[in-house]
């Protein structure tokens, strides 16, 4: 399985199971809060994410990016979210 597969499939798992447990929260919320927490913060981690597909590298995110860096980490939490 390749890295942006494994992060995918780790990012539903939590959700599923943060959503079943909600506590009054906003679903919208939580998806956010999730998908926050699993964007990569090493780079090593996240390029081998973006090396699984490159579109994560190329698309320009709807936050101005400073860094190619930051533009991978905006396009997968919005990739993420939109699951």
């Amino acid at each position: 399985m390749d890295a942006l597969n494994e992060l995918k499939q780790k990012f539903l798992t939590e959700l599923v199971a943060r959503l079943n447990m909600n506590n009054g929260d906003e679903p919208s919320d939580i998806i956010h809060e999730v998908a926050e927490s699993h964007i990569p913060i090493y780079y090593f981690d996240l390029l081998s994410v973006a090396r699984c597909d490159l579109w994560l590298a190329v698309e320009k995110p709807e936050i101005p990016a400073e860094t190619a860096v930051q533009a991978i980490s905006y396009n997968l939490y919005d990739y993420l979210v939109e699951l």
